[in-house]
C-alpha cells in the first residue's frame, strides 16, 4: 500500500477514534473516492453511523457504504456485515442511555423555565407599581427582559431534547430493520444482535416504569445522606439577590458575590465525599449559583444604571424639602399652623403686685402663646402694638 494512502488511513482512524466525525468522514470519503477498497468504505460508513443523531446523515446510507464494501469484496461478506452489526449495537447502546438520561435534562429544563417564569412575575410586580421610581422601571423591564430570555432558552433546550429522544428511537428502530435486512450471510450475529438488543430495551421500559410509578422507599434499612453544609446558604443568597436587585443593585450585587464566594469550599466539600451527601441538598447548592449569576447580572445592570443617571445630572433636581414636603403632608402636619401666626396679644400684667387689676401688656407674639396666658388677640398688625 502506498505510504500516503497507509498514514491517511491511519490520520482517519485517529479522527474516527477521537470523535471528530467531520473530519474522519472527509477522510475516509477522499480514501473511498481513491482507492475504493473495502475498508475506505467501512469507514466511510462508520463515520457516517456516528453523526445519524445529529440529522445530518440517514441509515440508508450507511447501509449503502457497507454494501458497496460488500460487493468490491465478497469473500470478506461476513466480516463486513459483522462489522456493520457491532457498530449499530454500539451506537444503539448509546442511543438508548442518551434516551433514558435525557428525562433528567427535561427536569432541569423545566425548572430552569419556571424559574424564568418567576422572574418575569416579580421584575413586572417592581416595574408596574405605582410608585416605581426611574431605576425600578429600568430594573423591573431589564428583570422581564432576563426573565423571556430564560424562559425560551429552557423551553428551546426542553424541545430539543425531546426531538431527539424521538430521533434516537427512530435510529435505533431503523438500525435494527437494516441488520436484518442486510446481514443475509449472517443469520446467527443478526438473532445475537437482536436478543442483545431486546435486553436492552426490556431494561429500559422497566426504568421508566419504576421512576413513573415512584414507590415509597423504606428508610428503616436506609443510611440517610446528610445535608451539604452551606448548600441552604447558597440557595437563599441567591434568591434574595434577583428578589433585592431593584435597590439600586447594591444590595443585590453584594448578596450575589457572598453566595458566590461560598461556592468553591462547598463544591470541593461534595466532590471529596459525594457518598456522603444527598443529591437534593447538592440540586439546592446549584440553583443557588444559578440565582446568584442572575442577580448579580441584573443587579451589576441596575448599578450602572444608577451611576450613569447621577453622572448625567439627573439627580440634580432632587431637593430635601421636596421629601421633607411630602414627609408632612403624609403626617398630616403642615409648615405653617394657624395657632402659629404672629398677632398683637393683650393680657394682664401678673409679675407684680398691683392695686389696678386693670394694669395689661401689650405684646407682639405667636397665637398660641396669647392663647395660654389667656390674652386677647387685639389685632394682625405689628404696627398697632405700639
Amino acid at each position: 500500500m502506498n505510504t500516503n494512502i497507509e498514514f491517511k488511513f491511519d490520520e482517519a482512524t485517529l479522527a474516527l477514534k477521537a470523535k471528530r466525525f467531520d473530519n474522519a468522514e472527509r477522510l475516509y470519503y477522499e480514501l473511498a473516492r481513491d482507492t475504493n477498497t473495502p475498508a475506505a468504505w467501512c469507514g466511510y460508513g462508520i463515520s457516517k453511523m456516528a453523526k445519524l443523531l445529529s440529522g445530518q446523515t440517514t441509515v440508508d446510507e450507511v447501509v449503502y457504504c457497507f454494501d458497496k464494501a460488500r460487493k468490491i469484496s465478497p469473500d470478506q461478506s461476513q466480516e463486513i456485515e459483522l462489522t456493520f452489526i457491532n457498530n449499530s449495537y454500539g451506537l444503539s447502546n448509546e442511543l438508548w442511555s442518551f434516551y433514558l438520561s435525557s428525562f433528567e435534562h427535561i427536569k432541569k429544563a423545566n425548572l430552569n423555565m419556571w424559574a424564568g417564569f418567576a422572574l418575569i412575575g416579580v421584575s413586572a410586580m417592581v416595574g408596574s407599581s405605582e410608585k416605581a421610581n426611574f431605576y425600578q422601571q429600568l430594573s423591573g423591564a431589564a428583570g422581564t427582559a432576563f426573565g423571556a430570555y430564560y424562559v425560551d432558552q429552557a423551553y428551546g433546550s426542553k424541545k430539543k431534547l425531546k426531538e431527539a429522544q424521538a430521533l434516537s428511537l427512530q435510529i435505533v428502530n431503523e438500525l435494527k430493520t437494516a441488520v436484518s435486512q442486510f446481514s443475509i450471510n449472517s443469520p446467527d450475529y443478526v438473532l445475537d444482535f437482536n436478543s442483545k438488543l431486546k435486553a436492552i430495551e426490556d431494561n429500559a421500559k422497566q426504568y421508566l416504569e419504576q421512576k413513573k410509578s415512584k414507590p415509597k422507599t423504606n428508610t428503616k434499612n436506609i443510611d440517610i445522606k446528610k445535608k451539604l453544609p452551606g448548600s441552604t446558604t447558597v440557595l437563599i443568597f441567591g434568591i434574595l439577590s434577583i428578589t433585592s436587585f431593584w435597590c439600586y443593585g447594591i444590595v443585590g450585587l453584594v448578596l450575589g458575590i457572598i453566595a458566590l464566594t461560598k461556592l468553591s469550599k462547598i463544591n470541593k466539600e461534595y466532590n471529596s465525599n459525594i457518598d456522603k451527601y444527598s443529591i437534593k441538598s447538592y440540586r439546592n447548592f446549584k440553583t443557588g449559583k444559578t440565582c446568584a449569576i442572575i442577580g448579580i447580572s441584573l443587579s451589576t445592570i441596575m448599578l450602572i444604571a444608577f451611576i450613569a443617571m447621577i453622572l448625567s445630572g439627573g439627580l440634580k433636581d432632587i431637593k430635601f424639602s421636596d421629601f421633607k414636603n411630602s414627609n408632612s403632608q403624609f403626617n398630616g402636619n403642615s409648615t405653617t399652623s394657624d395657632n402659629d401666626e404672629k398677632c398683637c396679644c393683650r393680657f394682664k400684667d401678673n409679675s407684680v403686685l398691683r392695686n389696678d387689676d386693670n394694669t395689661y401688656i401689650i405684646e407682639w407674639t405667636s397665637k398660641s402663646t396669647c392663647k395660654s396666658i389667656g390674652g386677647e388677640i387685639l389685632s394682625k398688625d405689628e404696627s398697632s402694638c405700639y
